[in-house]
C-alpha cells in the first residue's frame, strides 16, 4: 500500500516530491543549451539522462538509505546552474568575436588594401588580452595612417604596446593546423595558408568550457559515488551488475577525459 510506503520511509516521500523541482529546472535548461548548441550533445544529453535517473531513483530508491545521497547528487545542479549559465554565456560572447574576425578575413580577401578590417581585428584580439596580437596586425599599417583622422585607433596602439610587458610576447606562435610558428599578427599561416588569427583565436577562446568540465565532473562523481551502489543493490545477476558497473565507469572516463583535455577556459 502506498500509505504504508510512505508511513514506513517518510523521508524518501518528501525527498521524492522535492527532487522533481530541481530536475524539471536542469531539463529545460538542458534541452534550451542542447537545442541553441550551446552545449554538444556528447556532454548534454548524459547530463539529462542522469538527472532523470536520479530524481526517479530518489523517489523509487533501491534502498531507502540511498534516497538523500541521490537527493544530494540532484542538488548538485543547483550550484551548477548559475556556473554553467555564466560560462555558457561567455561562448556566446565567444562566438560573436569569432564570426566578426571570420568577417574580416572575408573582406580582406576581396578588398585586401583596405585597413579596416586590420584595424576591426586588432580591436577584437585586444579586447580579449592578446595585446601583442593587436600590436602586430597594426604595425603595416601605422605608417600610413593620417593622425588627425585615425587619433582613436593610433590610441589603441600605443596603449597595447604598453600592456605588452614581456618581449617575449612577441616570439613566432605555432600554428593551430600545422604546428609551423608565425609571427603572432600574420594574416596567414607560411605553410598552409590558413587563417592564422583566427585559427588561433578559436582555439584560445573557445574550448572545452568551465561549463564541460563541471558537468563532467559531476556526472562522473554521481556514477562512482550514487550509481554504482544503485547497480548493485538492483538485485540483478552478477555478470550483469559487473557489465554496467564497468560501462558506467568506462564512459564517465571517457567524457571526464574528454572536457579535461581540451583547451579553454
Amino acid at each position: 500500500m502506498f500509505a504504508d510506503r510512505v508511513m514506513a520511509t517518510p523521508w524518501v516521500f518528501v525527498l521524492g516530491c522535492l527532487v522533481w523541482v530541481p530536475v524539471c529546472v536542469w531539463t529545460v535548461s538542458m534541452v534550451g543549451w542542447l537545442v541553441n548548441g550551446d552545449i554538444e550533445v556528447v556532454y548534454g544529453v548524459p547530463a539529462l539522462l542522469v538527472v532523470l535517473a536520479m530524481g526517479f531513483l530518489t523517489t523509487r530508491p533501491p534502498d531507502p538509505a540511498l534516497s538523500p545521497f541521490l537527493f544530494v547528487g540532484v542538488l548538485g545542479t543547483v550550484v551548477m546552474y548559475p556556473v554553467v549559465r555564466k560560462s555558457l554565456e561567455g561562448r556566446a560572447h565567444v562566438k560573436i568575436d569569432l564570426e566578426l574576425l571570420s568577417g574580416a578575413y572575408a573582406t580582406l580577401e576581396s578588398k585586401p588594401d583596405t585597413m579596416g578590417p586590420r584595424i576591426r581585428m586588432a580591436e577584437i584580439v585586444a579586447a580579449r588580452g592578446m595585446y601583442a596580437t593587436a600590436v602586430k596586425l597594426m604595425e603595416p599599417i601605422v605608417a600610413t595612417m593620417t593622425p588627425s583622422i585615425f587619433s582613436g585607433e593610433l590610441k589603441s596602439y600605443a596603449s597595447w604596446q604598453a600592456m605588452v610587458w614581456d618581449a617575449n610576447a612577441y616570439a613566432p606562435v605555432a600554428c593551430p593546423a600545422c604546428g609551423v610558428r608565425n609571427q603572432p599578427g600574420e594574416l596567414y599561416c607560411q605553410r598552409c595558408q590558413g587563417q592564422f588569427v583566427l585559427d588561433r583565436a578559436r582555439v584560445a577562446w573557445l574550448g572545452a568550457g568551465i561549463s564541460r568540465r563541471l558537468l563532467s565532473a559531476w556526472m562522473f562523481g554521481s556514477l562512482v559515488v550514487v550509481g554504482i551502489p544503485v547497480v548493485a543493490q538492483a538485485g540483478l545477476p552478477p555478470l550483469l551488475t559487473g557489465l554496467l558497473v564497468v560501462a558506467m565507469m568506462a564512459g564517465g572516463i571517457v567524457v571526464l577525459v574528454r572536457a579535461f583535455g581540451e583547451r579553454g577556459a
